[in-house]
Parts: structure tokens; C-alpha cells; sequence
């Protein structure tokens, strides 16, 4: 266990010996952040303190007796508590919390057993203890998870969520079921608090708006991205119906809608639309900005100065933005930077030692996070990667081949929002800062280009 969860010495040595120990464990693991102290308490001497936050049962054998008085229920979560008031060796006590303002998540589950007793002041207690000890693996992850993950909040401004891999279809072929609500689940629990669902054409706007209204806490980009831009003048209606429909999702949907994009410019992929439409259709959606009031979410890559000479020229017709997905020298960050806009990291943000250097000249009062998933997740061949084994104690859930796909684990070589956590254990070891510091940071720098005029409750 110790080799595998970095938290889980703390509730061995809290497992074992008298209570002193279990009250010494308890106590640094919320030290660390590790565990947040609202599950169960023990009200006086010789009573101690229980701290849990499970999302799945878990068996702990412990072999001290137990006494629960009361129990704090979540924060902002109606909770119906049912708890013996006293418990001996031997017994099992269980602590039941239906979830009635979060049904879509199972029911918390603590169960305490002791069944090897012990006698009092035997030199083997310890080792019997040890020995007794049975965790669920994963259960106690998500339960650090969850943990961790509250002691933040944090923004995925770049989720490709229409993409039909997170419904369980690749290249066309459904692979396994659709596993939407598990995705979403461990993004809450990684402590991802709101996504911004990206919108890339006409047609993938409107599904991101539609998921947006299905799933609070997802809001919608609407735009063309410059990849997709030759299909404006293919639109039945013409440019002008296609560059209607889109004001008019925007218009119908201003509570979920929160920028105009994903727009801008892309040399790198000049198969799918040329030059001069890339940089005639990315003009046309500052109309959108500039009648909308919405900020906007670019996109930039190898320009050769034509992105930066746009958004000059522009830069009067829309309040602000985020270039997501940043990959370019610290020059080029500096130039973005002049203009008043943020910059987005994600994986493919830091690949290599000259990303990482460009990345340490940002400022984080003015970095945004993302994933932009399925894609840019942090490769083991990344320069990054070494910097997530100096890191904090999250850990990833389980990823396996997509034929091989079960609801607890992710898929391997599809990205999902909560490795964003990867993205900001790297930043905070490229600043030099906390994870926590740097991730209400950015928080308030998201919230406050998107999500200044939305009411919504994080």
C-alpha cells in the first residue's frame, strides 16, 4: 500500500497501537491536505477523531474500540446520518449518507470491524493490527481524491466533450458503453468544478451548448475553429446563414455560453483549410465578439506573425481572451501577453525543455488550465513527466485498453479532465508555488474573463 499512495503510511501508523496513534495519524494527514475533517467525530475524552470522505464502501480493521457521537455532514450536501452511539470489539458500525443534492453519486459507506481481538497491553496488538488491515485500494484513492480535490477548485477551459470517444465510439465503432457520467464523476472528484465544453464548427457548437444544459457545471464555446473553416462555405445557407446560426446559439443560450470559439489560426494543418479562408473567417468572428460582449477563445499555431497582426488590428472589438493550448517561444508568450490576453497550458503545453522554459515566463495571475481532451495528455516522453514524481500525492485512476474498459477506469490514450491534475502539479513545480496557491489563481483568472456575468455557484 505505502509503495503505491504516499498518504496511506500516515493511516498505518494510525491503524496500529493505541489510540495516540490513531489520533497522531489522523491529525497529519489533514496536516497534509490529505483528508478533510467534516466525516466523523468523536466528541471528548478518551475519544479521538475520525476524518474519511469515501465515495465507495471501504473495510478498515482496527482493533482499539471506537466510540461515533455525532456526524458533520459534506459541505452543501443533505445528508441522513444513522450512528450507533457506542461500539465494542468485535462489533461493525456504519455510517450511511444519502447524497439527496448529488444523486448521482453512490452512497458513502464507512465500516469499521474488528475481528481479531486483541487483549489490552499484548506486545503483538501492532502487528496483529497490521495484520488485520484490509483497504479497498481503490476506494481509499478516490477517497484522497475527493479529498484533495475539494480543497480546490479549478476551471478545464479546453474539453472537447463533443467528441464521440467519451461516449465509447472510435473511428466510428462503438468500443464499450458510454461512459459520460463516470468521466464526469472523476473530474468532480479530481476538483474540477467547471469545464468549458469546446465548440469547433456550426454543428459541434450546438452539441456542446446541448451538453452544457444537460450537465450543470459544463458551459459552451461557440465558434469556427480555423481547422474547420473551409466548411463555411459549403453551409447550405451560405456564410452568412452559418455565421447566423452561430449568433443565434450564443443569443438563446447566453447563460451557458461563455465565449466566442474556438477561432483563430492554424499553418500546421493547411490540408484542411487554406490561408486566406482561415484568416477571412477568423476576422468575421470578432463580428460575433464585438455584438456578443463574449471573450474569446483562440487558437495559434505556427502563424509566422499573421495571429498577432489580427488580433491587433482587433484588439478594440472583444474584452479579453485566453490563447488555449499554448506551444510557443517565450517571445511569442510575451506577445500575447502585451495584447491582454491569457495563456492556456495543457499537455501538449509541455513537451519539451524550451515549452518548459517559455511556460516559466507566464505570470499566474495570468494562466489558465486545461486538457483540450482526448488529447494533450502528459506522455512519458515528455520533459514534463519528471516533474510529476516531485509532485503532490494525487494519483491517476486506473486506464486501460479500450477492450478491455470498465466504468472505474479510464481509457488508455484518451485524455479526460481529471488528469488535469498532472498539468497542475508540473506548473506549480515550474513556479515554484503550491499546487493549491497556483490552482485558486487561475481559478480567479478563468473567472473572471468567462465568468464574470454567469450566475453560477462553484
Amino acid at each position: 500500500v505505502s509503495r503505491r499512495f504516499s498518504v496511506f503510511p500516515f493511516l498505518m501508523r494510525a491503524a496500529v497501537g493505541d489510540s495516540s496513534a490513531l489520533k497522531a495519524g489522523i491529525t497529519e494527514c489533514v496536516r497534509a491536505r490529505l483528508l478533510a475533517p467534516f466525516a466523523v467525530t468523536m466528541d471528548k475524552e478518551p475519544g479521538e477523531t475520525f476524518v474519511a470522505q469515501f465515495k465507495s464502501t471501504v473495510r478498515c480493521h482496527y482493533t482499539g474500540p471506537v466510540r461515533l457521537t455525532r456526524a458533520l455532514p459534506l459541505p452543501n450536501v443533505q445528508s441522513s446520518v444513522v450512528i450507533p452511539a457506542e461500539s465494542e470489539i468485535g462489533q461493525i458500525l456504519a455510517l450511511d449518507c444519502e447524497q439527496a443534492t448529488l444523486p448521482e453519486l453512490p452512497r458513502l459507506k464507512l465500516q469499521i470491524q474488528t475481528p481479531v481481538p486483541v487483549k489490552a497491553g499484548s506486545t503483538e496488538s501492532g502487528a496483529a493490527a497490521a495484520a488485520a488491515m484490509d483497504m479497498s485500494l481503490w476506494s481509499m484513492r478516490q477517497a484522497v481524491t475527493a479529498s484533495l480535490g475539494r480543497a480546490m477548485k479549478i476551471i478545464d477551459i479546453g474539453a472537447n466533450l463533443t467528441d464521440p470517444v467519451f461516449r465509447g465510439k472510435y473511428r466510428g465503432k462503438q468500443a464499450h458503453a458510454d461512459d459520460m457520467p463516470h468521466i464526469l464523476e472523476r473530474a468532480r472528484a479530481s476538483g474540477i468544478v467547471g469545464m468549458m465544453v469546446t465548440g469547433g464548427s456550426l454543428s459541434e457548437s450546438a452539441e456542446a451548448v446541448r451538453l452544457s444544459r444537460e450537465h450543470p457545471g459544463l458551459f459552451a464555446t461557440v465558434g469556427c475553429h480555423p481547422t474547420r473553416s473551409s466548411e463555411v462555405d459549403k453551409h447550405s445557407g451560405g456564410a452568412d446563414a452559418y455565421f447566423a446560426g452561430l449568433r443565434a446559439l450564443i443569443d438563446n443560450n447566453r447563460d451557458i455560453v461563455v465565449a466566442v470559439g474556438e477561432c483563430g489560426l492554424d499553418y500546421d494543418r493547411l490540408h484542411f483549410a487554406a490561408k486566406d479562408v482561415q484568416n477571412k473567417y477568423f476576422e468575421r468572428q470578432f463580428e460575433l465578439a464585438a455584438a456578443t460582449g463574449l471573450p474569446m477563445f483562440l487558437h495559434c499555431r505556427n502563424t509566422g506573425g499573421d495571429f498577432e497582426r489580427i488580433m491587433r488590428a482587433n484588439r478594440d472589438r472583444f474584452s479579453g481572451g485566453v490563447v488555449h493550448s499554448f506551444t510557443g517561444s517565450a517571445d511569442e508568450a510575451r506577445q500575447l501577453l502585451d495584447l491582454g490576453l491569457y495563456i492556456g497550458i495543457n499537455g501538449c503545453s509541455l513537451k519539451t525543455e524550451d515549452n518548459l522554459a517559455a511556460v516559466r515566463t507566464i505570470p499566474i495571475d495570468r494562466l489558465m488550465i486545461e486538457t483540450d481532451c482526448p488529447y494533450c495528455e502528459i506522455r512519458k516522453t515528455h520533459a514534463s513527466h519528471a516533474l510529476l514524481a516531485t509532485g503532490a500525492a494525487w494519483t491517476a485512476p486506473d486506464a486501460k485498453k479500450k477492450e478491455r474498459w470498465d466504468s472505474d477506469s479510464m481509457v488508455k490514450g484518451r485524455n479526460e479532465p481529471c488528469m488535469i491534475r498532472q498539468v497542475l502539479t508540473v506548473l506549480a513545480q515550474l513556479h515554484g508555488v503550491s499546487e493549491a496557491e497556483l490552482a485558486e489563481r487561475m481559478f480567479e483568472n478563468t473567472r473572471s474573463v468567462f465568468f464574470k456575468d454567469v450566475e453560477y455557484d462553484f
